[in-house]
């Protein structure tokens, strides 16, 4: 489908969708505005903008309605002379596999976590409310900032530089196709 595109998650962050605990994320608006810039958006886009002019206008990667199909860290199992599977870091297999896989490389093929936008807002990180950050599948906003920094941190987008984000609301929904 062409509406939908790859995201990237963490084995915790994982569990916690399967869980039901995770219904929304936040991710980082690149780039970031200029200094001295000012920003509008409607949800879907945003525009920088500085003396009265539009500096640059940034559509949202994932709009609400679109679907995203989440990659996580798998592998395969080992051969045992009944067929190879698929399995999954974050389930804590007792079956290792032949060899990890990390995300970034995960084909859509054996992706088992497809979900739908429900909405997405524009807003700087630190003002997630307590609700949200839970949301987030985390303890509060004390845990979502550690875990933020942690992520985000070295690439210079820690909790303290307080960078503007989409935040999506999605629900998991069960993939079109599978058998």
């Amino acid at each position: 489908m062409s509406n939908e595109k790859p995201i990237l998650f963490g084995g915790s962050m994982v569990r916690a969708i399967l869980d039901g605990r995770k219904t929304q994320t936040r991710r980082v608006v690149k780039p970031q505005p200029p200094d001295g810039a000012e920003y509008d958006t409607d949800g879907t886009s945003v525009v920088y903008h500085a003396s009265g002019r539009n500096i640059s206008d940034y559509s949202c990667p994932h709009p609400t309605g679109s679907y995203m199909w989440v990659r996580e860290t798998y592998g395969l199992s080992a051969p045992d002379n009944v067929t190879r599977r698929t399995v999954y870091r974050a389930d804590g297999e007792q079956t290792l596999p032949t060899k990890w896989w990390p995300s970034i490389f995960m084909p859509r093929r054996v992706s088992r976590i497809t979900l739908r936008v429900a909405g997405v807002r524009v807003q700087r990180v630190q003002e997630i409310t307590e609700a949200d950050a839970i949301a987030e599948g985390v303890g509060g906003r004390c845990v979502f900032a550690r875990l933020w920094d942690s992520i985000n941190a070295k690439r210079g987008y820690g909790w303290n530089a307080n960078p503007l984000v989409w935040a999506y609301t999605f629900e998991r929904v069960e993939r079109w196709g599978a058998a």
